[in-house]
């Protein structure tokens, strides 16, 4: 038998340890309890912007596993969080290493930062023959963070308002909150084309007579709000009917808006 032991089977007591055997045959059975893999490193917390576009999470470990809660569920090897909604989630990740059983899970918090509203933006002023640039006004978001944008780069309009904008063009207002940097999602808006010039109008004349010294001039059209001259300067008339002189030449001309 083995000095000390009484049973058949003993424990080791020390990492090292002299046993004292008499002569015989004797068989040595050792069991090694199962290691644990080691956590996984995390940066925790992160944060992004709401509707941002973001990448998968990231850990230092080998054999990695993502779960969306503490315990329980199946492990993914890419997570890609949502920034769909502003709020806080928390993340867990495992490693699998050196033939070890899987770690705990370490938790990973995700912070999403709420972006401004998607902006509320109209043609407040459209292209006309006259002035053929037109004008977008933004009404909402407002507040002292907030500034916009036309094209997603520039955003130092503190007001809302974009003038001398090119007509028949399509424009991607944004908001950004200069104090998170998160910015909104984009409303499309395009201004007007300048309208085309009016069709040369029908006139008919209601001849001078003897008994009447003036002539009748009436214009037609199948365009509505027009505004009409009869010496391409005053269009203020806007029912196209013009008492003349008799004898006297006219030019009439047509107006859109």
């Amino acid at each position: 038998g083995i000095n000390g032991a009484t049973n058949a089977t003993f424990n080791l007591t020390n990492a090292t340890q002299t046993i004292s055997l008499l002569p015989g045959e004797y068989h040595v059975y050792v069991s090694v309890p199962p290691c644990v893999s080691a956590n996984p490193t995390v940066v925790s917390p992160i944060t992004y912007c709401q509707n941002s576009t973001v990448s998968a999470l990231t850990a230092t470990g080998s054999g990695l596993l993502w779960y969306t809660t503490p315990s329980n569920g199946t492990g993914v090897a890419t997570l890609t969080p949502s920034t769909l909604n502003s709020g806080n989630t928390t993340y867990y990740v495992t490693q699998t290493a050196g033939g070890c059983s899987e770690s705990s899970r370490v938790p990973l918090i995700v912070n999403i930062t709420a972006a401004p509203v998607q902006p509320t933006a109209t043609v407040t002023t459209a292209p006309t023959c006259v002035a053929p640039t037109g004008t977008i006004t933004v009404t909402a978001p407002t507040g002292a963070n907030i500034r916009y944008s036309k094209d997603g780069l520039d955003y130092t309009n503190t007001s809302g308002v974009f003038t001398g904008l090119t007509a028949g063009t399509n424009y991607n207002i944004t908001a950004k909150d200069i104090s998170s940097t998160c910015i909104s999602v984009v409303k499309s808006v395009t201004v007007p084309a300048v309208p085309g010039a009016p069709a040369t109008p029908q006139v008919s004349v209601t001849q001078a007579t003897c008994s009447v010294g003036t002539a009748t001039v009436t214009v037609t059209s199948d365009k509505t709000g027009l505004t009409f001259s009869s010496n391409e300067v005053d269009y203020t008339n806007t029912n196209g009917i013009f008492t003349i002189a008799a004898g006297a030449a006219y030019s009439i001309t047509a107006k859109n808006a």
